[in-house]
């Protein structure tokens, strides 16, 4: 099973950096903005029961 492809760039239509991971082998993929993908950091690290960046001083 393939991994899932992560495709970053700056989309000049939102005005932003976007992050899009594709589900291989499909059409599907999940769009994040930076803050989104910290936060879905945030939320995978806090799961797995620690975190592995330290971003409480932001």
């Amino acid at each position: 099973m393939n991994p899932p492809a992560i495709d970053s760039h700056f989309n000049h239509k939102r005005g932003e950096y976007t992050h899009r991971i594709k589900k291989a082998g499909t059409s599907a993929f999940l769009l994040f903005n930076n803050d989104e993908l910290l936060e879905l950091q945030d939320l995978i690290d806090s799961a797995l029961g620690g975190t592995t960046n330290d971003r409480s001083t932001k």
